[in-house]
């Protein structure tokens, strides 16, 4: 793996962001609720019909597992001027 952390980098947010008519960008963020930033650590390219999938497995596992605080934060892209 060469330089790369085989451990990955430490993510608490993710977006998806489109790019074409097949395939979305999901981005992997560390978002801070003190300043309302996020930054971007981990970019994946999916194809749309993915999403589903996705959807369905964090749903079931945050179902599964004890949450705190069931909040969504949805994030402009810089610049952009348009929710994601």
């Amino acid at each position: 793996m060469g330089a790369e952390n085989p451990f990955g980098t430490y993510a608490n947010a993710f977006r998806i962001v489109p790019d074409n008519d097949r395939e979305v960008f999901l981005d992997f963020c560390i978002y801070s609720a003190r300043t309302n930033t996020a930054q971007v650590v981990s970019r994946v390219r999916v194809a749309v019909e993915f999403l589903a999938t996705v959807q369905e497995r964090i749903a079931r596992d945050v179902g599964s597992t004890p949450v705190s605080k069931n909040t969504i934060f949805l994030m402009n892209l810089p610049g952009s001027g348009e929710e994601n």
